[in-house]
């Protein structure tokens, strides 16, 4: 799910930004909120860190 997300703001927001397409477009309405909002933008990570990017710790690493 992380890698999707990944996914989508490189080809929604990187990839036009350095091919020169992304000067008629409007900024998607969640970077906008992150743009007003700095915390929100930190809570995201949070969330995508936390939330999405729960994982079981292999038995060799919990020695």
């Amino acid at each position: 799910m992380i890698r999707r997300m990944q996914d989508l703001e490189h080809t929604t927001l990187i990839e036009p930004a350095l091919a020169g397409r992304i000067s008629g477009r409007p900024i998607p309405l969640g970077f906008r909120l992150m743009d007003t909002l700095p915390r929100l933008g930190g809570l995201m990570a949070w969330a995508q860190s936390s939330l999405l990017g729960r994982e079981s710790t292999p038995d060799f690493a919990r020695r």
